[in-house]
């Protein structure tokens, strides 16, 4: 009997439980960031590090691995990523984080330990890189400064002392290196003590690799990385004048070998696979090699070279029943092994491995929210195509529901990309969702060796598909599926359409996303494609640019298919330019094709949001739901979880829709996804509808339904829902006022999230109320001055603005009352006066002209006063306004220098008759600035008026204008 290792779970972190009989995963938890990541051991192996993500922050997270404690060491700003973290030292942290912007940072974290508390220290460092931590030293590191001159970047290596460094101090510091433009980035070989610099040539177009050691300035050539279709890596040097490297030059796999530098030759082989191209080895600190690293059967598999080594991770492999174990870290002092386990149906675990008690410790989950899910595993195996080459496949099949329906589904590239078995979110939200799916390595893919690869280069259409054909009908052969339809993505989008072509009598339906569909095309989509160097490049790929190529291309042959086909593009795609897409999509119209096409304005060769590839997901299970007449299934009604998942994918498939930001509005097709929601007690599809119900919009005005419809989402906890009702309740709109109700709902959005818009709705709520027992003026002028002074952009400061202003037009203040408030805006905006005269000078619609000097603003010009019936045609144009230009006097008593405030607010009758107000904004100026306010009325319904108010600080009413139909 085989001895299993132990596995304990760490009761401070989420572990998994128990399995339901179907779970229907829910896209916001499958496509999002990893919560838990960048798993470490720190140095002496007493805390597992890792990287807690939240929406908000990110934190430095430490485990306490024998007492199981877990600590926050430090937060991370949520408009700043955190990129990676290394250990210094068992007190000295290196963070690498992003701004927005992308300027990356570099800080030092020095942390001691208290009890049970962490005292901190961070230092900004300058700009630059750590490039080893000298493991051997334990007084040095080695850091690279960078500085810009000119146009191009140079590096200056430096030995600096870990105190020094925290101080951000390099006074004392040995400059090691000072680089040339060309220097890519340094590295350190531990073992021989040798610095390793890739350099780039402008001339040739090569990257070479030199080292030198840190007491000598002389650099010394070790090679120049061969062209793509031969590689050369350095691994590690296993003696003083020979080097391991992973290549490819003198065999057809890519296979471990010594490199000898005198003679700049390679020499004996190390490790060799016959069949799979090493993608890893890894060397030792006293410079021996422990291991090498493969692709087998779809998962990367380290192979030990020591045999004590070997054991445990064979006695690890078979602890587990799901996902492939990895030793990625280990601690002497401790004696223990961080293993990180992964897999086709496991999406990313950590554990630690302690051998004193010869047990595992589970430390984390990455994704712990799909701990309640299983997942489907991946059957590989291997077809002989014509030619009797073996073709490695993965099929994933359903594990609970099975709509019995086939996905073929081509990898991207072709050439030099391949598929594997590690977790895949799209693949396993098909699965879950019921649909087999099916990927092929075919000719071309990587990881094979150069021959296979090669057999890919030119064949798109022809042996590519043949291969993934090969391995279609030995699966049809051994299955019976209802349907089959070809999705893929890139090259995979292409080779779905040409499967379809090819084999009509197989395929039902296709999606295809971000694909090529015009061969010539790529070689004059844009200036640049037309250039020989950029056309030489696709020609490795696709093979030369021939007449022949039209026969290849599905634009060409766009009458051939008859089965319903999803096209799915990027408007900003740089690599399979959106004309691919647009044309494909014209000519299947052309030919009156069962053709349907979403164009996403801000993708560009895939997605940049996780909220586009849940839609996308969405998009597709509907649009094979929907073209292949299968039903939702009855389990989707089962269980709250089910209905919610569900429930989500109708409401965002309506979002998108309704806003027409990402891709082309249909309010209509919006109105219909929502109704599709309602059964399913969506909390989402609730408030959608409950707001449609509420303006109208694409439904008839219901105020009853749609503040029925956000209670209910309310009381399924959605934040939205809670601060619109609030909202309706605080002002009484749609609703009689009830400002306890109000005070309830804001203070529940505030629990779960603490952002500007609620702690300005809970101070206006403390001025507006009409209840005594909510309302209370003085803590109400004291929030808002407190915000005041914490706003921090632009956006923050109008919002801030346009809550006052609301705040001040109330009129049901005491005198005392409006006093505080008026003694708030002086000093806000420190206004003196608010006395003021106002004469109106144009009032009514207003055409927007554009500058003839590019870059400058336009302006917009008078055209007619408001005129009855008039709104609905006249706003229609998308290059009128309502507004008005008016002046403003204060009087002998104010100079003109002075400035006031004066409050403008646009209101809305809806169909019914109920005003609402859409916009309201302080409006500041001297006595000589420039008057006015403009309003675009977007999406003008019929039936509905509009009306213009002005008012000053004490809530009097200046002027008013309707504007009606």
């Amino acid at each position: 009997m085989k001895h299993i290792i132990t596995i304990i779970f760490l009761c401070l972190v989420n572990t998994s439980i128990a399995q339901e009989n179907h779970l229907f995963i829910k896209a916001e938890e499958l496509f999002t960031a990893a919560e838990h990541r960048s798993g470490q051991l720190s140095p002496t192996g007493k805390y597992f590090s890792f990287i807690l993500q939240t929406k908000e922050e990110a934190y430095i997270e430490l485990v306490d691995i024998s007492e199981q404690r877990i600590f926050s060491l430090a937060s991370i700003a949520k408009d700043v990523r955190l990129l990676n973290f290394t250990w210094v030292n068992k007190d000295v942290i290196y963070l690498e984080t992003s701004s927005k912007r992308g300027r990356n940072k570099q800080t030092l974290l020095t942390f001691e330990r208290i009890g049970n508390e962490f005292k901190t220290k961070a230092v900004v460092l300058e700009k630059g890189y750590l490039v080893n931590i000298l493991a051997n030293d334990p007084v040095n590191v080695l850091f690279a400064k960078t500085e810009r001159i000119n146009s191009y970047t140079i590096q200056r290596l430096y030995k600096v002392s870990v105190e020094d460094l925290k101080r951000n101090d390099f006074s004392n510091a040995k400059q090691i290196d000072k680089s040339n433009k060309n220097l890519i980035r340094y590295k350190y070989d531990v073992a021989f003590k040798r610095v390793f610099g890739e350099f780039y040539s402008d001339e040739t177009k090569l990257v070479s690799v030199q080292y030198r050691t840190l007491e000598k300035s002389n650099w010394f050539p070790l090679f120049t990385k061969p062209n793509k279709d031969e590689t050369i890596e350095p691994v590690g040097f296993i003696g003083p004048d020979r080097l391991a490297v992973l290549t490819n030059k003198e065999s057809d796999t890519v296979v471990l070998q010594t490199f000898n530098i005198s003679s700049q030759t390679l020499g004996d082989i190390l490790y060799e696979n016959s069949n799979n191209d090493l993608i890893n080895a890894y060397v030792t600190a006293d410079g021996k090699l422990n291991s090498v690293e493969y692709f087998k059967n779809g998962l990367p598999f380290r192979e030990w070279l020591g045999a004590t080594t070997n054991e445990i991770v064979e006695r690890l492999r078979s602890s587990f029943e799901s996902g492939s174990p990895n030793i990625i870290d280990e601690s002497s002092e401790f004696k223990r092994l961080l293993i990180f386990v992964t897999g086709d149906d496991n999406a990313g675990e950590y554990y630690v491995y302690d051998y004193k008690n010869d047990s595992m410790t589970k430390m984390v989950s990455v994704y712990p929210k799909l701990d309640k899910y299983k997942f489907a595993p991946s059957e590989s195996f291997s077809v002989a195509n014509e030619e009797g080459v073996e073709i490695e496949a993965f099929i994933t099949r359903p594990q609970g529901y099975d709509a019995n329906v086939l996905l073929v589904r081509p990898h991207g590239g072709p050439i030099g990309v391949r598929d594997n078995n590690l977790f895949n979110r799209e693949v396993q939200f098909l699965a879950n969702r019921g649909f087999t799916v099916l990927r092929v390595n075919f000719r071309g893919s990587e990881g094979f060796g150069k021959s296979f690869r090669k057999k890919g280069v030119g064949q798109f259409g022809q042996l590519i598909e043949q291969d993934i054909s090969a391995v279609v009908d030995s699966v049809l052969a051994n299955n019976n599926f209802n349907k089959v339809c070809a999705i893929g993505a890139s090259y995979g989008a292409y080779s779905s359409m040409v499967l379809a072509a090819k084999h009509p009598e197989i395929y039902d339906c296709v999606i295809a996303s971000f694909g090529i569909y015009d061969i010539p095309l790529l070689f004059n989509s844009t200036n640049r494609n037309t250039t020989d160097e950029f056309r030489d490049k696709v020609a490795r790929v696709v093979g030369e640019n021939k007449p022949e190529n039209q026969a290849i291309s599905p634009v060409y042959y766009a009458q051939k298919f008859n089965i319903p086909i999803l096209l799915i593009g990027g408007v900003l795609d740089r690599i399979a330019h959106y004309e691919h897409t647009n044309r494909m999509h014209y000519m299947l119209e052309k030919h009156n094709k069962d053709v349907s096409l979403v164009a996403y304005k801000y993708a560009a060769h895939g997605h940049l949001t996780w909220s586009e590839d849940r839609h996308q997901a969405a998009l597709e299970v509907d649009f094979l739901h929907q073209k292949l007449n299968i039903p939702i299934p009855d389990i989707a009604f089962e269980n709250d979880h089910n209905k919610e998942a569900y429930g989500y994918d109708f409401t965002i498939l309506s979002e998108y829709l309704q806003n027409g930001d990402d891709i082309d509005k249909d309010l209509e097709l919006a109105a219909e996804y929502l109704v599709r929601a309602e059964p399913f007690d969506s909390m989402e599809a609730s408030y959608s509808m409950g707001v449609r119900y509420l303006s109208g919009d694409n439904v008839k005005v219901d105020h009853a339904k749609g503040i029925e419809l956000l209670e209910k989402s309310v009381a399924a906890g959605h934040p939205n829902a809670k601060f619109r009702l609030g909202t309706a309740y605080m002002n009484g709109w749609f609703a009689p006022t009830n400002d306890k109700r109000a005070l309830d709902l804001f203070t529940q959005v505030q629990q779960q999230s603490d952002v500007l818009k609620v702690k300005l709705a809970l101070a206006q709520l403390r001025c507006l109320a009409e209840d005594e027992s909510v309302k209370d003026v003085q803590a109400c002028v004291d929030e808002f001055r407190l915000i005041s002074k914490q706003l921090i952009n632009r956006e923050d400061a109008s919002l801030f603005s346009q809550s006052l202003a609301r705040t001040l037009v109330k009129d049901n203040y005491t005198k005392q009352e409006r006093n505080l408030l008026i003694g708030l805006v002086t000093e806000a905006y420190k206004i003196e006066s608010f006395a003021f005269e106002l004469s109106v000078e144009d009032v009514g619609y207003f055409e927007y002209i554009k500058s003839a000097v590019f870059g400058r603003k336009g302006e917009l010009n008078y055209l007619t006063k408001p005129s009855t019936g008039e709104l609905l045609a006249i706003l229609a144009e998308e290059n009128l306004y309502l507004g008005f230009d008016f002046e403003i006097e204060f009087g002998s008593f104010l100079s003109s220098s002075e400035i006031t405030m004066i409050l403008v607010e646009w209101k809305k009758f809806d169909k019914d008759g109920q005003l609402v107000s859409i916009k309201i904004e302080p409006i500041t100026g001297k006595e000589s600035s420039t008057w006015n306010d403009y309003f675009k009325i977007e999406n003008v319904e019929k039936g509905s008026s509009y009306q213009l108010s002005v008012y000053d600080v004490h809530g009097k009413r200046h002027f008013q204008q309707k504007f009606v139909q």
